[in-house]
Parts: C-alpha cells; structure tokens; sequence
C-alpha cells in the first residue's frame, strides 16, 4: 500500500509541474531558422555543376548532377522559404541554384 500512495504522489507531482509550452509562432520561427540554416550551408557545400539531395543514414549530405529530376528541389525549398521569411541571403542561394537548371 505505501508503494501504491509513493507512485501516486510521484506521478501527481510530475504532472503539477508546469512547463512553458513553445507558441505556434515560437516554433515556427525556431523550424524557419534552422532550415535557413541548412540551406546556407548546403549553399556553401555544394560542388560546382551540382544541387544538394538529401543525406544518407550515416548524415552525410549527397548531391546530384543538374540534370537529374529532383534538381529543383533544392532551388525551389529555397524560393518557399525566402517566401516565408523574406530572408534576402536565402533569395540570393535560390537565384543561384535556379540560374543552374537554365
């Protein structure tokens, strides 16, 4: 019975604890400026005659030849969030990676 009243407390006091939740609008920006991150660095990693893909299991990042057909995602991931943000660099990397596919 002891144990059962020491859970009992336990997890009533777990759950009294309040914690600041993030907003909507926190968050958002907090997802925004890491993916604004992501794509300046990727920018600046990306071979010449290259776009960035994706990353593999072990993290590492991958790039494919201009000519393949996901090409445009990375361009165009950067023309949406320099939508969203308005972030001037972001428009400058995506001006970049689109003259590329010309």
């Amino acid at each position: 019975m002891k144990k059962a009243i020491a859970i009992i407390a336990a997890v009533s006091a777990m759950f009294s604890c309040t914690t600041k939740q993030e907003s909507m609008a926190e968050l958002a920006e907090r997802v925004y400026d890491t993916a604004i991150q992501q794509c300046i660095f990727l920018d600046s990693n990306t071979p010449d005659g290259m776009v960035a893909n994706t990353y593999d299991h072990l993290g590492k990042y991958k790039f494919t030849p201009i000519t393949d057909w996901v090409s445009g995602f990375f361009p165009g991931t950067c023309w949406y969030l320099y939508e969203q943000t308005g972030n001037e660099q972001l428009k400058s990397i995506a001006e970049k990676h689109t003259l590329k596919l010309a």
